[in-house]
């Protein structure tokens, strides 16, 4: 079984971004919390309690920013299959994917998603079959956890990793009019 890993860096600037948001989730929280109490209401209970969700849900990654440390991504194949995981500094598994078959995979390429805070995420992608129309039916692997990301150079090697355990795999994104024209 071959394996292949790469160090994810932590990224300062969305974690700041997650503090100011936690920041004023508190700031509404503090002052929705005394008149859901003093004077109950369905409309500040529905909002408070999903500014809550999502306080939560910010709690919790900035929590995982401090208590991972160092976190690797790991692709592991055995020839036939690949398989992406995320591992902390302490040994704990998380991010796992199924196994994919490298035979039905036909290319496999970085997709790079703005964000609405004009932040930049990234995540692999493949397209199975021969059809030109492939694109249309890509499978995301979203290997990336939320604080944290790779270089550029890593994310390269990963591909890099993929064409060396299987050289008949096309690397890169075409768009529909690229395939065709293509042949």
């Amino acid at each position: 079984m071959k394996q292949f890993n790469i160090i994810l860096k932590k990224r300062k600037v969305k974690f700041i971004l997650h503090l100011i948001v936690g920041l004023f989730l508190t700031l509404i929280l503090s002052v929705i919390t005394p008149g859901i109490i003093e004077e109950p209401s369905w409309f500040a209970a529905i909002f408070g309690g999903a500014m809550l969700i999502v306080y939560i849900i910010l709690l919790k990654r900035v929590i995982e920013y401090f208590t991972y440390g160092e976190v690797k991504l790991i692709l592991e194949s055995d020839g036939n299959t690949i398989k992406f995981y995320n591992i902390t500094g302490k040994g704990k598994i998380f991010n796992r994917t199924e196994e994919f078959d490298l035979s039905k995979i036909k290319r496999f390429y970085i997709v790079k998603k703005n964000t609405r805070y004009f932040m930049k995420n990234y995540a692999y992608a493949f397209e199975e079959g021969e059809s030109k129309l492939s694109s249309f039916f890509k499978v995301d692997i979203n290997v990336f956890p939320s604080l944290f990301e790779a270089t550029p150079n890593d994310r390269n090697a990963v591909l890099d990793f993929l064409k060396e355990i299987s050289p008949e795999i096309e690397l890169g994104y075409e768009n529909i009019y690229q395939k065709l024209t293509k042949k």
